[in-house]
């Protein structure tokens, strides 16, 4: 909160008279979640997991900005975290549970489940070498990494023009951008539960 004329101290919050951006209806796409519940979702399923990613990722808040003149004729700003038009606190909450689940480690299974996968879609000089051992390392390094974000990055790699598997720091340097942007869906949600809440 800040006050243009540089007045200090805490403002109570004046009823909304904000004036923000126009937000669509986004409830269908966040009612799909109802579809695909992610914690009926086998954990090795990764392409049911990447769909019910998808649908949880899509857009469900907004910043909005609100004004208002205290008694004293000082005028005072705050940004808010909202819900979007047609997202109800029960879809948000349905959503911000469901990602929080996707942020815990990923399990030896899941990993082993995807590196099967990526030596099916790509070739490898590697296959003569001691397969075993190799998957020990990728699951030593990814069970430090959160499902969700390391399916994400497994899908963007492969839809990238890469004609070989990846490394597993390849990998790695895309999982990182991905937990940043779901812990910042996380923390919006929070944060727009909140308001509404409060």
């Amino acid at each position: 909160m800040s006050s243009s004329d540089s007045a200090t101290g805490t403002q109570p919050r004046a009823p909304s008279t904000a004036t923000g951006p126009q937000h669509g209806a986004h409830g269908l796409a966040v009612g799909r979640q109802r579809d695909l519940p992610l914690a009926q979702v086998e954990p090795t399923d990764l392409t049911a997991l990447a769909t019910g990613l998808r649908q949880l990722m899509m857009p469900q808040t907004a910043v909005e900005m609100e004004h208002w003149r205290d008694d004293t004729g000082k005028n005072w700003s705050r940004k808010a975290v909202i819900l979007l038009d047609g997202v109800s606190p029960n879809e948000a909450r349905h959503c911000l549970h469901s990602l929080e689940a996707m942020m815990v480690p990923a399990t030896g299974e899941q990993i082993r489940a995807m590196l099967k996968r990526i030596f099916a879609h790509y070739p490898t000089t590697r296959r003569s070498g001691d397969l075993r051992g190799a998957a020990d390392d990728w699951v030593s390094i990814f069970t430090r990494e959160p499902i969700g974000p390391l399916i994400m990055a497994y899908e963007e790699y492969l839809c990238s023009p890469e004609e070989w598997a990846p490394t597993p720091g390849k990998l790695l340097a895309l999982v990182h951008p991905h937990a940043k942007r779901l812990s910042g869906k996380i923390k919006a949600l929070r944060g727009a539960l909140t308001e509404q809440e409060g």
